[in-house]
């Protein structure tokens, strides 16, 4: 018992301890993006970390391809809803490049929060090879940042001279399931559910309770 004690408290806490540059979250960064080329110029989605407040320093993605023309992607990071722009809460670019991971840090990190919503635009992508997902396991992003089935996914983008940035929806499909990795440090596990806290209670007793029954009946 007490192995098993200390194993759900290593799972709960570990995470704990990372302080330095890591990924902290990946969506769908083992598969492959699809092998064709986006018409939006700008596009993006919802996230809603689980279980972690992290400091976010920068964001990685992978393009299927490099656009005929290469420039500078942009990346946004919102609170909330993109088509205010008062939600905006820092951006960054890099150069573009395709079959392989890249993107940018950020100048100022700042703080992420679990169970609260945010949204990753990407800007300028148009002509460059996607960088979603059609694997049928893959996991997609709803319009509120969950994780969910492909079909209940949600994706936003706007085109050239369009604004606000990021005011279309498309639901469902594969372009609901982007290929992305979050960078972070500062990892620290959010407040756990009551209703966790409840099993390591009963977890710790049950030890407990085992350990004294073996010492009296030595």
């Amino acid at each position: 018992m007490r192995a098993s004690i200390w194993g759900v408290f290593a799972i709960v806490f570990a995470v704990g301890f990372c302080r330095a540059n890591s990924i902290v979250i990946g969506i769908n960064d083992g598969d492959t993006p699809i092998a064709q080329t986006w018409a939006y110029q700008n596009v993006g989605w919802f996230f809603t970390p689980q279980n972690v407040n992290f400091t976010l320093t920068g964001i990685r993605t992978e393009f299927s391809s490099v656009a005929s023309t290469p420039r500078e992607i942009g990346i946004i990071i919102y609170k909330g809803d993109p088509t205010n722009s008062l939600n905006e809460i820092e951006g960054a670019g890099f150069t573009s490049a395709g079959g392989t991971f890249n993107g940018a840090d950020f100048n100022q990190p700042f703080e992420l929060f679990a169970g609260h919503t945010y949204f990753v635009g990407f800007t300028l992508i148009n002509d460059m090879g996607m960088n979603v997902t059609a694997d049928p396991n893959a996991v997609s992003l709803s319009s509120t940042g969950q994780e969910v089935s492909m079909s209940l996914g949600d994706m936003r983008y706007s085109n050239a001279n369009e604004f606000p940035l990021f005011s279309h929806e498309i639901p469902g499909g594969t372009t609901s399931a982007p290929i992305l990795e979050f960078l972070g440090k500062d990892v620290e596990i959010a407040p756990l559910p009551k209703t966790l806290y409840g099993c390591l209670a009963m977890l710790c007793l049950g030890g407990a309770l085992k350990l004294r029954k073996r010492r009296l009946n030595a």
